[in-house]
Parts: structure tokens; C-alpha cells; sequence
């Protein structure tokens, strides 16, 4: 319960009583609350309270009392009756009849503190009742005046979140700005300016909050992020310059220069990393890799012999019942569509299928290897199954494979 108090308290003590009796007492109870033993702490300060009769120690006693509900709190909130005259002790007293659910009282108290000084703390824990109590418009009233006296990060989260709730997206989000700019970027809040920006969208300003995030607490996941927003926003160029600056996986890497054309950049990494960690998908993927650099782009086939041996021995050593799908997919249309082994290629689509049963690219090579096989009427049936996705039938190799087949229909 509000323990930022506590430093306050200790910087008090140890300054205006470091000469006073019982130096070394208070000292051991300040020892005891840095290792969290409060009660031992409480006890040292209440013993220091009957013996001195001094405000200080029932406040620093109250405190401990109330925020770890040790034994001595009646005890000590009986006492504090007596010295309602000091503004901290008075504080606690309201605080605690906050906790309670006695609103009444506390609103009674912290009004006459309102009128005897001006703490922001005061106005914050009004405003916390009128937050319990539902009526927001107050609440952000009393958050809004204790803010101006001290603007600190959890007052600014109170004043956001009633915002939120009245839907006053574009005033929380200014309030946040603000903070920033002002003060700094912090966990708490440019994480909550982060899930607005992306809310509404504006890529730009999430970018530039992940960045601010990210030299916050070096977490790569924030790197990530922004690398998929800009890929979003296919800015591929400024995302790939993000790879090289940082730590980043091949697999994103080659992502990227794949949709850049950059085919070759691509298949040096994906052949690279291969020969590194001697994972097969990476294997995999120069396979299909080489094949996209040295497709003719009007027949989008290879037609160099060699090119194509290295191509199908890249994946004859990778691709098996274990592979993804997408690869085992991938070899086995070439072998069908290059009439090196149907048979295999077959097999190799039906794995694929077995992971992904509607996927209309695997339906489709199954179709093309009983074409191959001259099953046009099995063929046909299974091609069936993909013509009712419109940008599927309606791209070039489905039309063709469908034509072929139709053709083969009526001889």
C-alpha cells in the first residue's frame, strides 16, 4: 500500500534523526525492512513510539503495520487518533479506511488535508475511491489535479486507463505522448502507446516505439517486431538493414530477399546455414531457391540439365517423410512435371497431403501425376476440388493443368 513512500521516510529518518536516542535501533529496523522483515521492523518502531512519544516512529510503525497487516495495526491506528494534526499520519489513517470500503471516512479526511495542503498523494487516493466507487469523471478529475502537482508514472497509468474505459482512446494516447517526451520511454508506457498505435494502425509510430523499447531492455522480440511491420508495409529494404545490424535468424533473412527477388542473396544464406547447423530444411530450401534463379520466367521451368541434377540432388538428400510439407510438395512436382519419377512424386505429394489435406497447390500436383499417369478421370476429380477458389483456378498453372486434363478428357 503506496510503499513509495518508504524512501521518503528512510531519507527523513536518516537525516533529521541521526543524532536522536536510539540511533541503533532505528538502524536495525531499517536493516530489517531492506531484507523484508517488517514485523521486526514495525516492533523496533513501536517500541521507539512508547518510549519518545514521537510522531515519526507511530508513522513509520502505521506504515509497516498497514501495508504488511501486522499484529500491532489496531494498536497503532488507536494511537494515531491522537495525531490526526500530522498530515502523514492522517494520510495512513484515510488510506486505511480506503482499504476497508469505508469510503466516507476516508473522503472526510483527505477533503480537510486538501484544504491544509497541497500533496498530490491527497488528491490520488480520492481519486481512488471515486475509481472503486465507478464514477470515472470524478476519479480523472482528482487523478488530473494530483498529476499537475507530480507527474509520475503510475498517477499517468491511473489517468490512462479511465481514458481507456471511457473510450477516449486519442486522450490516453496523448497523455502517454506526453509522458514520453517529457520524461522517458518506460516499460509500462510505451508498451501501452505501442498497443494503441497498432490498434489504429499507424505502423510509423509503433516502429518508432518498438525502437525506443528495445534500447530500453535489449529484448531481440522488439527487433522482430518491427521487422514484421515493415514487412507489412513491404519496406523490405529498411527491414533487412534491421538483420544485418542485429542477431537475427536465417529464416527471416531468407524470407526477406525472397520477396525482394533477391533469389541468390537467399540461396547463400539457406546454403550457408545448411553446411553450418546441417539441417536439412535449409538444404530444402536452396533447392527451391536455385530452381527460382534459374527458372526460364516464360515456360517457368529449368531447362539447363545440369542445374536441374543439382536442384534434385539437393532435395533427393533432404526431403523425406519428416519434411515439411511445402518441400515434400515441391520435389515431388518435379519429379512429376520433369517425368524423372511419377511414381515418387506421387508419393512424395501424398505426404504432403497427409499434413495439409485441403491445400490446393498439393491437390493440384496430385491431379498433374495422374495426368502424368493417364488417369485423366481421377485426375479431373481431384482438380475439382480446387476450382472453387477463384485466385487459385484462375492463375496460369491451374489453367493449363485444367485445359491438359479437359483435353485428355475427350480422347
Amino acid at each position: 500500500m503506496y510503499r513509495g513512500l518508504l524512501s521518503l521516510i528512510i531519507v527523513f529518518i536518516l537525516t533529521s534523526l541521526a543524532l536522536a536516542k536510539g540511533e541503533d535501533k532505528i538502524l536495525q529496523a531499517l536493516i530489517y525492512e531492506e531484507h523484508g522483515q517488517f514485523q521486526k521492523a514495525c516492533d523496533i518502531y513501536t517500541n521507539l513510539f512508547h518510549e519518545n512519544n514521537e510522531s515519526i516512529y507511530l508513522q513509520k510503525a502505521l506504515l509497516l503495520a498497514l501495508s504488511a497487516n501486522l499484529k500491532q495495526k489496531d494498536e497503532l491506528l488507536k494511537a494515531s487518533k491522537d495525531f490526526l494534526e500530522h498530515t502523514a499520519i492522517a494520510r495512513l489513517n484515510a488510506l486505511y479506511f480506503f482499504e476497508i470500503g469505508d469510503y466516507k471516512q476516508a473522503e472526510a479526511i483527505l477533503y480537510k488535508l486538501i484544504k491544509e495542503e497541497q500533496d498530490y498523494r491527497n488528491y490520488e487516493i480520492l481519486g481512488d475511491i471515486f475509481a472503486k466507487k465507478a464514477l470515472y469523471t470524478k476519479a480523472l478529475e482528482q487523478y488530473n489535479l494530483a498529476y499537475k502537482l507530480f507527474e509520475h508514472e503510475n498517477l499517468l497509468l491511473k489517468i490512462v486507463e479511465i481514458n481507456i474505459k471511457n473510450k477516449n482512446i486519442n486522450q490516453a494516447k496523448k497523455a502517454l505522448e506526453e509522458f514520453v517526451k517529457s520524461s522517458q520511454c518506460t516499460l509500462k508506457t510505451c508498451t501501452l502507446l505501442l498497443k494503441i498505435y497498432q490498434e489504429q494502425k499507424d505502423h510509423k509510430a509503433s516502429i518508432q516505439t518498438l525502437e525506443k523499447l528495445y534500447k530500453l531492455n535489449n529484448d531481440i522480440k522488439y527487433i522482430y517486431a518491427m521487422i514484421e511491420l515493415l514487412a507489412q508495409e513491404k519496406n523490405y529494404t529498411q527491414a533487412l538493414n534491421l538483420t544485418q545490424k542485429y542477431n537475427i535468424d536465417p529464416d527471416t533473412k531468407i524470407f526477406l530477399y525472397t520477396q525482394t527477388k533477391d533469389y541468390k542473396k537467399a540461396y547463400e544464406i539457406a546454403l550457408k546455414h545448411y553446411e553450418l547447423s546441417k539441417d536439412k530444411k535449409y538444404l530444402s530450401m536452396a533447392g527451391v531457391l536455385e530452381f527460382e534463379i534459374h527458372m526460364d520466367p516464360k515456360s517457368k521451368k529449368v531447362t539447363d540439365p545440369k542445374i536441374l541434377a543439382s536442384i534434385m540432388k539437393k532435395f533427393e538428400q533432404s526431403v523425406d517423410i519428416r519434411s515439411d510439407a511445402l518441400y515434400q510438395n515441391y520435389y515431388g512436382y518435379a519429379l512429376i512435371e520433369y517425368d524423372i519419377d511419377i511414381a515418387k512424386g506421387m508419393e512424395l505429394v501424398g505426404w504432403a497431403l497427409e499434413q495439409e489435406p485441403q491445400n490446393l497447390y498439393y491437390l493440384d500436383s496430385l491431379a498433374w501425376g495422374y495426368y502424368k499417369l493417364k488417369d485423366c478421370k481421377k485426375a479431373y476429380e481431384i482438380l475439382q476440388k480446387t476450382l472453387h477458389d477463384k485466385e487459385f483456378s484462375s492463375s496460369d498453372e491451374s489453367k493449363e493443368h485444367l485445359k491438359a486434363i479437359e483435353k485428355c478428357l475427350k480422347q
